[in-house]
């Protein structure tokens, strides 16, 4: 019935001035991709659910049409997720001929709506501006065989090509397999996650540096001294500030990582799951970190749970999530470019698993939650709480204390003082109250209080 609504035919989705990309495959091809679905039932050890393993998702020969441009290459199934190949519009990975490229892209995905849209596609745009690192990503009208398939979510994969174009040659990629032949109910963090023998490396700087056992080596030591010396904390802080924005807890074999060659050093590569969560409060508390670094489930990432304890670190991510804060109004219009620019096509597009009018409310919300986010971390940045007030220490008598009750650091500048104090958490990432002694004099005088991250002072009058 939808073919006859001139509002959600193919017709009007054909008037939209998107990318078109027709999938030519012929008809041994088309048999192994069938083949390879069959073979999905022949282990159903992972949640007694057919399973796409990469060792049973073989590439084969196709021709692209883009934009009326020929393009060799292979395709095969994206992901593993049985939303990704079990229903009738099915999620694919191409790999276009080195010689051939598009856009100065060989590796691309395809993936369908329901499991990426506007949401995606604005982290992506956030990562450009905040880190200067691109991602081509668009919403595009896909056939095969000239036979109309509806809109997909276009993604620009991982690979040489993209991070050499971001002026990163000589980075290397680590990440888990992403296998799930095994007895743990988890969807992707397992006891051996980061161990050498589950490690994807893509040596793509073609050095021997020893890489893998320095990987290892980090995801075992709990030295802060030793973990902080082999991360770029620069571009680490830029990455763990926006997934704290997007509240996405992208973990285990979701996660990547860059080795710098150069410098010896490991960042992240920032993806998220097309999703925003919001950030919860605890005891009329914002709780930022506990659901972001997993801390109440079984498994966890260690490095990141050990780095997001330091003092120092968490004050650098907490000044990016300020300069990110800063540019809101900035990534609102950009939230409202693209809602102009896609949801009329994905509204017009009858071949979703569901409704375009469900994929737009449910992209809606992710985006309200994301705006309910900023006010909460604006919140958590922007509480500058202390108390003064006089104890007695058996050692030195009567004394005065300042207490920093932030979640930020605070410099206290006056009569005889400049320090800063540190804002703390425990073990469970929950914050602490930080305590440091001050002089008579440092009271008996106006007292300037600067929240370190904001650069707002105040003024304690004795």
């Amino acid at each position: 019935m939808d073919a006859f609504n001139p509002f959600i035919s193919e017709l009007n989705l054909s008037s939209k001035d998107l990318i078109n990309i027709d999938i030519n495959i012929n008809k041994r091809e088309f048999n192994k991709l069938n083949k390879t679905i069959e073979n999905s039932y022949s282990d159903l050890s992972y949640l007694n659910l057919p399973f796409m393993s990469a060792n049973n998702n073989p590439w084969v020969d196709t021709k692209l049409l883009i934009n009326s441009i020929t393009y060799n290459g292979k395709l095969k199934f994206h992901g593993n997720n049985l939303a990704h190949f079990l229903r009738d519009k099915k999620s694919f990975s191409v790999k276009l001929s080195q010689d051939n490229l598009y856009k100065k892209m060989r590796r691309f995905a395809l993936i369908v709506m329901n499991e990426a849209s506007l949401p995606a596609i604005f982290s992506y745009k956030a990562q450009e501006i905040f880190l200067g690192y691109r991602v081509e990503v668009d919403i595009v009208k896909v056939s095969i065989n000239g036979i109309n398939q509806g809109l997909y979510f276009f993604e620009e994969k991982l690979s040489k090509e993209l991070v050499e174009k971001n002026g990163m040659a000589g980075y290397d990629i680590l990440k888990p397999f992403d296998e799930k032949d095994h007895q743990y109910n988890s969807y992707h963090i397992f006891p051996y996650t980061w161990n050498i023998a589950y490690t994807n490396f893509k040596n793509l700087s073609e050095r021997n540096l020893g890489q893998l056992e320095t990987y290892e080596k980090l995801h075992k030591s709990n030295d802060i001294k030793t973990i902080k010396a082999k991360l770029d904390l620069q571009r680490l802080s830029t990455t763990e500030a926006l997934r704290a924005l997007f509240n996405d807890p992208i973990y285990g074999d979701n996660e990547s990582l860059f080795y710098n060659t150069s410098t010896g050093r490991f960042s992240r590569n920032f993806r998220i799951e097309n999703s925003f969560f919001p950030i919860t409060k605890s005891d009329g508390r914002v709780s930022l970190d506990r659901n972001l670094y997993l801390i109440d489930e079984i498994y966890q990432n260690e490095l990141f749970v050990n780095l997001i304890q330091d003092d120092d670190f968490r004050f650098r991510r907490n000044k990016e999530l300020w300069r990110i804060l800063s540019k809101k109004e900035m990534l609102i219009d950009l939230y409202k470019d693209m809602r102009e620019t896609y949801e009329g096509a994905i509204l017009s597009d009858p071949t979703h698993h569901n409704s375009g009018k469900t994929i737009v409310y449910d992209d809606y919300k992710k985006f309200e939650a994301l705006w309910a986010n900023f006010e909460v971390i604006s919140e958590y940045l922007e509480r500058t709480e202390y108390n003064i007030y006089r104890a007695y220490d058996e050692d030195k008598g009567n004394i005065i204390l300042f207490e920093n009750d932030s979640n930020v650091p605070l410099r206290l500048q006056g009569n005889g003082i400049d320090e800063i104090i540190a804002a703390k958490i425990n073990s469970d990432l929950i914050p602490i109250k930080n305590s440091m002694r001050i002089s008579d004099d440092a009271i008996n005088n106006d007292l300037e209080i600067t929240n370190m991250v904001t650069g707002k002072k105040f003024y304690y009058e004795f």
